[in-house]
Parts: structure tokens; sequence; C-alpha cells
């Protein structure tokens, strides 16, 4: 791979983890759009206004900062010639969205969402065995206690726990449907409910049970929470041929068949997924790529809409 010049847009523990992958994975020049209220961090060749980034000229965006910053971010950095790598989701809103597609067909820039699960080698596998057997039914559990997501810091002071900057466990957990559609099948629409059922946010949902509406015509269920002290995330489904539980935090692949129940193990470490998806991105730059812009849109659009009906925004 040509030395990219590469922009992370923010340092804050996504941020960060990129910036030290990317240093380790080596082949980049790395940037950073700053204020000038944060302490220096090595690695990186600070900027502190558009102007000095226009100066720079990177070749890529790493879109890091605040969801609710997204896709307003992302129009400054492909309006000067950068492909953009965007954490997860796109947005809290799809204000901007038509410019900024305009702008990237205009400049033949490729786009990247990062919903990192994609590249877990438990997901691809039972992608396959859907593909492969199809489904009956499927359930998709997500549970963690948002306190523990950034030791050391204030949960009540992070974006997560913020309706106004994108937060919320509908959108922060979104993780979860972008995989059900990528194993089970494009979803058509999301019903079901969500809400506020603890003080372990500012104001945002901490909680959400959702039915995904498949364009198939099947359905796979959904919850997320962020207020349960013990963390789940799993994933079970029946075939014509068998059932499945995929659980990925203790990374086994459990298969019941004719009265038979056997193990895999698939787990991987926490930098595994992230540094898949990083590789992705580099090896399919400046040409088509899975969950750009457009793909990831049509998600956010269906889950703008979810948490419109219950009153979220």
């Amino acid at each position: 791979m040509t030395r990219k010049k590469v922009l992370l847009t923010g340092l804050g523990s996504i941020g960060s983890r990129y910036k030290r992958l990317l240093l380790e994975m080596g082949g980049v020049e790395l940037f950073a759009l700053r204020s000038g209220l944060k302490p220096p961090c090595e690695g990186v060749k600070e900027l502190r206004s558009w102007a000095e980034v226009r100066k720079a000229a990177p070749d890529v965006a790493f879109i890091t900062n605040p969801t609710f910053m997204h896709i307003e971010t992302a129009i400054k950095c492909a309006s000067l010639g950068m492909h953009l790598f965007i954490e997860k989701p796109l947005d809290m809103r799809l204000a901007g969205l038509k410019r900024l597609r305009s702008i990237l067909s205009a400049g033949r820039l490729s786009s990247y969402v990062a919903y990192n699960l994609r590249f877990h080698p438990g997901i691809l596998r039972l992608r396959e065995i859907v593909s492969k057997e199809g489904f009956r039914h499927a359930s998709v559990r997500c549970s963690s206690w948002l306190p523990d997501w950034r030791p050391g810091t204030d949960h009540k002071l992070s974006y997560s726990s913020s309706s106004g900057m994108g937060g919320g466990a509908v959108l922060d957990l979104s993780h979860d449907a972008d995989y059900a559609g990528y194993i089970f099948g494009k979803i058509s629409d999301i019903e079901g409910r969500a809400g506020r059922c603890s003080d372990v946010t500012r104001d945002a949902e901490d909680v959400a049970d959702m039915l995904l509406l498949l364009e198939k015509g099947k359905h796979v269920s959904l919850h997320v929470d962020f207020c349960s002290r013990i963390p789940e995330r799993a994933i079970k489904v029946t075939t014509p041929r068998a059932s499945y539980e995929l659980d990925l935090l203790r990374g086994r692949l459990a298969v019941s068949r004719g009265g038979r129940i056997s193990t895999t193990e698939c787990g991987v470490d926490r930098d595994f997924t992230y540094k898949a998806e990083v590789r992705y991105f580099f090896k399919r730059l400046g040409g088509r790529m899975m969950n750009d812009v457009d793909e990831a849109a049509g998600l956010l659009r269906k889950l703008i809409a979810f948490k419109r009906r219950n009153g979220l925004i």
C-alpha cells in the first residue's frame, strides 16, 4: 500500500483505538484535528483548524468525533478530496446526506461506515450457514452496563448518555441491527418499543425491544440495552437442519443437530475485527465498498423512524 495521509477527526476512545492500530499496521502518516484545549498526543501531527487540514491534504479521513457531527464533518472532509471511514452510526439524523452523496459521487471517493462486527469469524460463519440452510426464526440480544464502557470516565458525560449527541441504546448499539441484516437479509422496517427505564443515562433511552422486518417476509427479534449488569451478546437461529447459538462474548458457536450438541471456538482478541475492517478499507480504497454511505443510510433511516415512533426524537 502506498503511504497514505490519514486524518482522525477525534481522539476519544474509538479515535485513540484507530490511531494505535494504524500506527501498528504502518504505511500511514497520521494527522488529528484537535481543539486548542486538548493535551498533546504522540504519534500524530496535530492540526488546529480546517485551514491547516487543507494545507496538510490528507488522502483519507477517519470520522471519529461524536455521532451528531458525523455527516457535517464527512462533508468537510470529502469536499477536500478525502475518502471516508466513518465510525458507526452514520449520524443521528439524515440532514446533509444528499449533499454528502453528491460530493462523494463527483469526486469518485470511497466511503465505509464502520460496523466492525461484520468481520467477526462467528458472524461470518453464521451468515454462511443461513445462506446455505435458510432459517425459520432468529433472535439477537445485546446487554451491557454503560458505566463499564469507558473505565475512568464519567459515563453520564459521554455522548452515549445524551440523546442530543446521538447516544442511546438504539443508535449506540446499532451494531446488532447491522449484523442482523448482514446475516439474515435486508431490513424493510423496524417495529417495537424503546425507552428509558433507569438513570444510567442522562436523558437517552437505555433499552429497546425491536422486531426487524425483513424484505423477504421473515423477521428477527432484537433486544438491546445498556442498563444490565450481566453482559450478553448472542444470536440464536433455527434452520431446517439445526439450531445454532453464537455467543460473541465467549467466542463460541453451539450447534444442536439430531439431539447432539457440539461447540466450535471462534473467539478473537479485541482488536481483531477493527484490524480486519481497516485492512478491508485500504484494500478497496478508490472503489465500491460494502456498507458505504448509501447502504448505511438505509439502516439509519429505519432506526430514526423507530425512535420517532417511540417519541424519542
